[in-house]
């Protein structure tokens, strides 16, 4: 009965109790939320950034030429100035060796389109564009370290008067070839039943390079490519990408004692990893926003939890002062607070697993490689949220262990 009427409370104090416990319990499952949600979009970035990209970035240094329209109108000018450009930096000791795109690797391709083939019906009306078109020199995949898997690279054969021929990618002879064996085989883009492009023959086959998707920002996909000769399918503007046996040279001067030509406009020198970066970059600041707020959240369910706790001892001071005078072990007062503090929590802790799923729903465009009802680091997010209501309830816990049940007993 004493127990009782000592742990009894005026209304207002139990209205105020339970108000403050809701908080905390809504605070440690949007605690959960933001920290399930903080963990897959780390865990996404680094399996993103760590993907293989098919080819080596490390090393690679990148510029766009741009050609003037009236010094080079005739394609015949464009392929010579290219081919002395090439010439001039592999024969410098400070290139180690150089091609030209018309795209960045990691970027998109240029002209989408697509193929029809040879002996086949045509696409119809609604196929989709799933092709993208490259042109490029000789040594472009020597130089990107790509792996040929059949056939032959460009080379001296492969000129502007010749047989109009392409290299393709693996993604592009599993959607158009699957099963056979395309080398020999002609293509080209389908413009419709007028199309007068011409016929490519494909001469080989290469790996494929991991390009960003325009649809899904966390993706890498294995678009189908066709690569072009340069002095086929020669552009007034390109991409120069080359690797220099020693670091900090001055490329740009370089490029531009190369060309020849001071009209000739040359970009900033890029690294192929920063490029990289530059694609990663607001991934992760997205990530380190979630994993601020969560911190956040999870500082505020810690001391809100540790208030509720510590009012909850200090309401309580006689009844836990009886309870040692009767016998009450520290670690019996120490369950009796902890207890309390579990119930908060726990009770957080399903209603944030229940939100999670709903979360999940909304990042999952925004993850690579990784489910996003992730066990491992849905169990990992609570195990931090217990451990933290841990901590936050060992202080109150401790400090009733302290009363002094004559002193609490006076006092009353």
């Amino acid at each position: 009965a004493a127990l009782k009427a000592s742990g009894h409370s005026t209304s207002e104090d139990a209205g105020s109790q339970r108000i403050a416990s809701f908080l905390i319990i809504a605070e440690v499952a949007l605690t959960l939320v933001l920290l399930s949600g903080a963990g897959l979009l780390i865990r996404s970035v680094n399996r993103f950034g760590s993907a293989p990209l098919g080819f080596e970035a490390e090393g690679l240094l990148t510029s766009r030429i741009q050609l003037p329209q009236a010094a080079y109108a005739k394609p015949e000018q464009r392929i010579r100035f290219y081919s002395n450009l090439l010439d001039q930096l592999r024969s410098t000791r400070e290139v180690e060796e150089a091609t030209l795109s018309t795209a960045l690797p990691t970027g998109g391709t240029g002209p989408v389109a697509v193929m029809a083939v040879e002996g086949k019906p045509d696409p119809g009306p609604d196929r989709t564009v799933d092709s993208g078109m490259q042109t490029i020199s000789s040594e472009y995949f020597r130089v990107m370290r790509l792996p040929l898997k059949e056939g032959r690279f460009f080379d001296d054969r492969d000129r502007a008067d010749s047989e109009q021929v392409v290299i393709v990618n693996e993604a592009l002879v599993a959607r158009y070839f699957p099963g056979e064996d395309p080398i020999g085989r002609h293509v080209r883009p389908f413009d419709g039943p007028e199309t007068e492009s011409p016929w490519l023959r494909i001469v080989g086959i290469v790996g494929n390079e991991k390009r960003t998707a325009v649809a899904s920002e966390m993706s890498w996909t294995d678009t189908p490519v066709l690569y072009r000769p340069w002095p086929q399918d020669t552009r007034l503007s390109g991409v120069l990408l080359f690797r220099v046996r020693q670091a900090g040279l001055p490329v740009i001067s370089l490029i531009q004692r190369a060309s020849g030509d001071p009209s000739v406009s040359v970009g900033e020198i890029e690294t192929m990893t920063h490029a990289v970066e530059k694609i990663l970059a607001y991934p992760r600041f997205r990530a380190a926003v979630l994993a601020a707020f969560a911190t956040l959240a999870l500082v505020l369910a810690v001391v809100g939890l540790y208030g509720v706790l510590s009012r909850l001892v200090a309401r309580r001071t006689h009844e836990i002062g009886i309870r040692i005078a009767l016998g009450a072990t520290r670690g019996q007062v120490v369950r009796m607070v902890a207890k309390q503090g579990l119930r908060l929590t726990v009770t957080g802790i399903i209603f944030g697993l229940a939100s999670v799923w709903g979360l999940t729903r909304l990042l999952r465009a925004l993850l690579y490689g990784v489910s996003a009802m992730n066990s491992a680091n849905l169990i990992l997010t609570t195990l931090v949220l217990l451990c933290s209501a841990g901590i936050a309830t060992l202080i109150p816990a401790r400090r009733a262990t302290r009363i002094d049940p004559t002193v609490a007993l006076r006092d009353e």
